[in-house]
């Protein structure tokens, strides 16, 4: 009897001290997501602000700009323009297979 006593006393105390350990668990991890969400909003706030000094007006959105001018000044291609002189010779090249 003093020993199912005893085995009772010692659950009854391993199983506060758990809910110790959950309970601390939880209060650092509440901690930890508060700190969390302070520092996401604060990157948030960072982000938004500088998207906000970039933006364009509504013009400058609607607008499309292409990439090349329309006028070209190029000269027409040359045709019928003689042979240039011959380069000098290459390297010597890797013997080929015996065959």
């Amino acid at each position: 009897m003093a020993t199912t006593s005893l085995v009772t006393l010692g659950a009854i105390v391993i199983v506060g001290c758990i809910f110790n350990d959950i309970n601390q668990f939880y209060d650092t991890s509440m901690a930890n997501i508060v700190e969390f969400k302070f520092y996401a909003d604060d990157a948030w706030q960072n982000m938004v602000h500088s998207d906000q000094q970039s933006y364009y007006g509504l013009q400058e959105l609607l607008e499309r700009f292409k990439r090349e001018n329309q006028d070209c000044n190029c000269a027409p291609r040359a045709e019928k323009c003689p042979v240039g002189p011959q380069g000098p010779p290459g390297e010597e090249g890797i013997p080929g297979e015996n065959g």
